[in-house]
């Protein structure tokens, strides 16, 4: 593994855990990494562990679900009196 690289990888991981901004030359030779390397690997983990850190192991997921349903035949819908919408649902979890 090039310790250049793991050297630059632990700078920017402290910088992030101080919440500083990076320099734009290491997120450039960041992004020219082989992403089937080592060092990719080794800054995957370097970015798990400041996200583990900043958020205090947690984390929340939001999703939004919608459908709005209706008769394929307006008239047949407004004679039956009959409306057939489902309002969209939005449920938030909590993963610890």
């Amino acid at each position: 593994m090039d310790e250049a690289i793991t050297g630059l990888i632990d700078r920017m991981k402290e910088k992030a855990l101080r919440n500083e901004r990076q320099d734009k030359d290491d997120l450039l030779r960041i992004l020219s990494l082989d992403p089937k390397s080592d060092e990719s690997l080794y800054l995957a983990k370097a970015a798990k562990e400041v996200a583990l850190e900043s958020t205090g192991r947690k984390s929340c997921i939001g999703i939004s679900i919608g459908l709005d349903y209706q008769e394929a035949d307006d008239r047949e819908r407004l004679r039956d009196r009959h409306d057939r919408r489902f309002q969209a649902y939005h449920a938030i979890w909590s993963v610890r």
